[in-house]
């Protein structure tokens, strides 16, 4: 079972620890915070998909991140919070009082390999807005699902609607629908339900996801090996 169909009890609180640590457990789409509002704690997210939005003044939405377990929802530079956390599945997430985090140097340490993490999954998802076709960005969206909701197997779940799909990749809602159904067409994938498909051809599926960015920002084996020891 994939870490996005886990029956997580909800809104169970976790008690207070190093740097005021707490836990807490969210059903699907609630909100943990919203853009603007005050930040006060640095979010992990433990087990489940959170979805991170910003809001243009002109109203247009942009899903800036899909953040999964193991990975930084939120630690701000500024006092507020530059967009809004909502999850898609049910979700824990572990919070430090950011004030407190510089009393832990090894929260310090693992908060900051979580933030390189970050910075490097959202280079990649700019470098993909940049050059990549539709049907490639659609193809780099159900791997990366795959990978955070069950990496050896070949069932993926789609939280997303269509249009957040489309506000995530940068195209049309009509464009996104088109890329599933080429994607159909090639036998690369099927659709199980809705909200589900299965990846009947991995191979053709990396190609399209890769489309030679991931070789460009590939690290280095001497990169890896430094980053591996920080």
């Amino acid at each position: 079972m994939g870490v996005l169909e886990k029956a997580f009890p909800v809104r169970t609180a976790g008690q207070g620890g190093d740097c005021g640590r707490l836990t807490k457990l969210y059903s699907p789409r609630e909100l943990v915070f919203r853009e603007h509002d005050e930040a006060k704690r640095v979010f992990v997210v433990d087990e489940g998909l959170v979805m991170l939005s910003h809001v243009f003044c002109d109203g247009r939405r942009h899903i800036v991140d899909l953040v999964g377990p193991g990975e930084l929802c939120a630690w701000e530079s500024d006092c507020i919070h530059g967009c809004t956390a909502e999850t898609l599945t049910y979700v824990t997430i572990t919070s430090y009082d950011m004030g407190r985090v510089d009393e832990s140097p090894a929260l310090q340490r693992d908060l900051s390999r979580r933030l390189r993490a970050s910075l490097r999954r959202v280079q990649g998802h700019t470098a993909m807005l940049g050059r990549k076709t539709a049907l490639e960005r659609v193809a780099s969206l159900i791997q990366r699902l795959s990978e955070i909701c069950d990496p050896d197997g070949d069932e993926v779940y789609l939280p997303l609607t269509r249009r957040e799909i489309a506000d995530h990749l940068g195209i049309t809602q009509e464009t996104a629908s088109r890329s599933f159904s080429e994607l159909k067409r090639r036998c690369i994938i099927c659709h199980l339900s809705p909200n589900e498909v299965r990846i009947e051809n991995p191979a053709a599926l990396a190609r399209l996801a890769g489309s030679r960015l991931d070789s460009l920002h590939a690290p280095s084996p001497a990169f890896a090996r430094l980053a591996a020891e920080l």
